[in-house]
């Protein structure tokens, strides 16, 4: 029998989004707040699960409502996301923003600077040697340029297998790479590189030093993100039914992260604009 990795969200008619209450979140979290260096990951936390990292669906309003919250935090928002900056670029376009892309392996600022690639490792090898691996029927195996992402939603091999064989077919790299167990995904990357580097890295440039560092992410992946806001004072919003030790609250599910973006950003402005 396959292992049964994670589930998968149902799609959901954009509509259906003003229903979902954050009242009903197990902890309630706090409005957006005009000093926050706010960092939000993508898969999972803005869009919902989609059987193919193609297949995901970009709500219509959406685009918008972070161009409005980036206003709301003076232009501090970033994607940190284990996509690569060229496929976030074209699933929102024609939005920009800051973003950091493949697990903090490349970065860009500010809308409009280039890509700084924070990488150099030669992945050629570890993709001709995980051929056999993507053969495996229901594996895709995503190359993204820096780092690769071997995906199982859909292989009946379990999981657990399917990792051993990775470990030990990149072993011969010495450290390295490093394997991340994420939601039906393994991805590869570069050692030394993740999301809390990524998020230091912005820390360090205007107009997000200074803030509080907020980060709202949904897999295990995001944990360094936590990490990385959590060592600055900072908050960590867990998306979705898992739970993680290092979050200070949690959002039930993507649609309530995007009914957050949408309705919260105008009631900060609007109380800002009647002091």
């Amino acid at each position: 029998m396959p292992e049964n990795c994670c589930a998968l969200d149902a799609d959901r008619d954009p509509s259906s989004e003003m229903s979902v209450d954050l009242r009903e979140c197990p902890v309630p979290v706090p409005g957006i707040s005009g000093d926050w260096a706010l960092f939000l990951d993508l898969d999972g936390t803005l869009l919902d699960i989609a059987p193919t990292p193609d297949g995901v669906k970009i709500p219509k309003t959406l685009r918008g409502d972070l161009a409005r919250a980036g206003e709301v935090v003076g232009g501090a928002l970033a994607l940190v996301s284990g996509r690569s900056i060229a496929t976030i670029d074209r699933l929102l376009s024609p939005l920009l923003l800051p973003v950091a892309g493949q697990h903090g392996a490349e970065i860009r600022y500010a809308p409009g600077e280039p890509v700084v690639l924070l990488s150099h490792v030669d992945l050629g090898r570890a993709r001709r040697l995980l051929t056999p691996v993507a053969a495996v029927p229901g594996v895709v195996l995503e190359d993204k340029g820096l780092s690769l992402a071997v995906h199982h939603r859909h292989a009946r091999t379990p999981a657990g297998e399917l990792h051993r064989w990775i470990v030990n077919v990149l072993q011969e790299f010495g450290g390295e790479l490093e394997i991340m167990r994420g939601r039906c995904v393994f991805d590869i990357k570069p050692r030394g590189i993740s999301k809390a580097t990524a998020v230091d890295r912005f820390m360090a440039k205007m107009p997000f030093t200074g803030r509080l560092p907020v980060f709202v992410g949904d897999d295990k992946t995001d944990e360094d993100g936590f990490k990385a806001v959590k060592a600055r004072g900072g908050l960590a919003f867990q998306v979705g039914p898992k739970r993680s030790a290092l979050a200070s609250s949690r959002i039930e599910n993507p649609a309530s992260v995007r009914r957050w973006l949408r309705t919260l950003p105008v009631a900060s402005a609007k109380a800002a604009g009647d002091g």
